[in-house]
């Protein structure tokens, strides 16, 4: 729990830092999105494992 918490002040701090470091790629527009994952099946059959749930293109 400790990583994901410290993830996360790190990337509500620094988001371009974080996202350059996460993605390995210069990145200068990020934005943090207050918004949570969801690990529960939704109607149309797609979870958190369907394609449905990707922030990012695969």
């Amino acid at each position: 729990m400790l990583f994901d918490n410290l993830c996360k002040l790190l990337s509500e701090k620094y988001p371009d830092n974080f996202a350059n470091w996460v993605l390995g790629t210069p990145q200068t527009t990020a934005k943090v999105l207050k918004t949570e994952l969801s690990i529960e099946q939704e109607a149309g059959g797609k979870g958190a494992g369907g394609k449905g749930n990707i922030p990012f293109p695969p």
